[in-house]
């Protein structure tokens, strides 16, 4: 076979799509979001893309909804753009296709009849370190003495499950639009992480933990819902409360009763005011305000 022939050869084995993707820029790892409505539904994605001995396989995880990292089928690269999917443990596929510009893959990500816009940056793996928990079974006067000792601080609580993929997402958008956005020493927040959902123990609540990486953040455990129970009267709910934000202006103190918040947001659907439903965006610029002008009521 002569040089030319071997070098023809090479030149269209190189030019196959099997081939231009074990030499894709798409490999490695790339973290991102898909935003629907800023401060409101922001889902949380990392994909890896890894070359094997049997060839690329590309890995999905979903972070925000805690559910592990799940293996990518259908993956199809030709030049510039990519596509894959996934399936959960439901049988639900989620489809992405995207497009390699300006070092960002931007593209659609579908569900069913459901669509939204995605956008994918180069990231590195960082672990995410369990946090410690105060055990309000074992130690059921902590939040209080916690919240009456920071009476002069700006605090908020949260009321969340640790499986619960929207108290995640809300875990993370309080991360992301409050306290990586409000450097001010005055603010606390207390997460009580509670048993809600049969998957809920104490090393998910840990681990969900680390989605607020601030050390303005205490973070608690509850099997038996204590906040949710002690903090419903204070919203004139039925129900035991689960994924709420209750915001406290400096000031006041817990003595007796549980004091009613200055203001709440939510992500209770019908059961609570649809005016308060949670948004990141919205609870900064109101904690914001409050900070700023520690007078106003």
């Amino acid at each position: 076979m002569s040089l030319q022939v071997l070098a023809l050869l090479l030149s269209l084995l190189q030019s196959t799509p099997a081939a231009e993707a074990q030499t894709s820029p798409f490999l490695g790892r790339w973290e991102g979001r898909m935003i629907e409505t800023p401060g409101v539904f922001e889902i949380d994605f990392a994909f890896d893309l890894a070359r094997e001995a049997d060839g690329l396989r590309g890995r999905l995880d979903w972070i925000t909804q805690g559910t592990g990292i799940q293996d990518v089928e259908k993956l199809t690269i030709n030049g510039p753009e990519i596509s894959f999917a996934t399936r959960d443990a439901q049988g639900v596929v989620t489809s992405f296709d995207g497009f390699l510009a300006d070092g960002a893959i931007k593209g659609d990500l579908r569900e069913g009849d459901h669509h939204a816009p995605f956008t994918l940056s180069r990231g590195t793996a960082q672990p995410r370190e369990p946090v410690q928990l105060v055990d309000l079974e074992v130690q059921p006067d902590e939040l209080r003495n916690r919240f009456n000792a920071d009476k002069d601080r700006l605090r908020v609580v949260m009321i969340v499950s640790p499986t619960c993929g929207g108290c995640r997402m809300g875990a993370l958008l309080m991360q992301r639009y409050v306290l990586a956005q409000i450097a001010d020493p005055r603010l606390r927040v207390y997460v009580v992480w509670e048993g809600v959902a049969r998957r809920d123990s104490p090393s998910t609540a840990a681990e969900s933990g680390a989605l607020l990486a601030d050390p303005r953040v205490v973070h608690f455990w509850s099997a038996k819902r204590y906040a949710g129970n002690a903090f419903k009267e204070t919203l004139k709910s039925e129900k035991t409360l689960w994924d709420v934000f209750l915001v406290y202006v400096p000031g006041r103190v817990w003595e007796g009763p549980v004091p009613v918040p200055d203001d709440f947001m939510h992500n209770r659907g019908r059961e609570l005011p649809s005016e308060k439903l949670f948004n990141g965006i919205e609870l900064a610029s109101w904690i914001r305000s409050r900070l700023t002008e520690p007078g106003k009521r």
